[in-house]
This record gives C-alpha cells, sequence and structure tokens, in this order.
C-alpha cells in the first residue's frame, strides 16, 4: 500500500509539472514564416525563408534577429514592440489548436487597421 501511494505522488507531482501543450505564451522565441494579403478580389500568401525573428522573455524584454534589445507590452489583442526607437504596433491573433502559431496584423499607434483589405505577418514559436 506504501508503494502504490508514493507510485501516485511521484505521478502526480510528475503530470503536474509538465506544460499545457495547448496555452499560449508570447514568452519564447518566434519567426516569420509567411505573410498574407488581399487586394479585395483575391487573397495571397507568401512563404517567408530566413524570416524576421522576436525573442519575448520576462519583464517585457525584446530582441530582434540583429540582437537589438527593447520593450514590449502586450495586453488582449494588442502588441507594441519598441526596437531601436521603433514602435511597431500589431493586433496578435492565434488559434486556439494552434498556439505556436500566431497571426500579427499591423495597425497604426491607436490599434486602427492599416490594410482595408487585410494583411498579416504568420509567425512560428521555435522553441
Amino acid at each position: 500500500m506504501k508503494k502504490v501511494l508514493i507510485l501516485l505522488l511521484f505521478t502526480a507531482a510528475t503530470n503536474s509539472c509538465k506544460p499545457q501543450s495547448n496555452e499560449f505564451s508570447l514568452i519564447g522565441k518566434w519567426q516569420a514564416v509567411e505573410s498574407s494579403s488581399s487586394d479585395g478580389a483575391k487573397s495571397s500568401k507568401h512563404k517567408i525563408t530566413n524570416g524576421e525573428i522576436f525573442m519575448f522573455e520576462l519583464n517585457n524584454i525584446v530582441t530582434d534577429k540583429s540582437g537589438n534589445i527593447g520593450k514590449y507590452s502586450f495586453q488582449d489583442e494588442k502588441l507594441h514592440i519598441e526596437l531601436a526607437n521603433q514602435h511597431r504596433y500589431y493586433l496578435l491573433y492565434y488559434e486556439k489548436d494552434n498556439p505556436k502559431r500566431i497571426f500579427l496584423n499591423p495597425v497604426t499607434s491607436d490599434y486602427q487597421i492599416i490594410c482595408d483589405e487585410g494583411c498579416a505577418f504568420v509567425y512560428e514559436k521555435v522553441n
């Protein structure tokens, strides 16, 4: 009985430490893999090779592919990235079934949509 109890406690402790595979976290390394756009009549998607990289860290630190370090804020769907005195604003979306893939839609500083017909950059988590 004692061995069974120890085994159950060990199993519970081990399972509680495993990260949930379907939980979204912006923290990590993300790389652009695709862009999409539309002209109103026709939508198009383009694969991106060796795309832009963002590394989001705790304490709102972000680093880009060139090693520039900056700050970011993320609340609700609004993402603001400040790198090398450049401000970027996006609406960020992800699929509930695949939280390791995000869609960044460029917007103005007051989060108004820039592309009337829709445009987005698709990033995948690489770690």
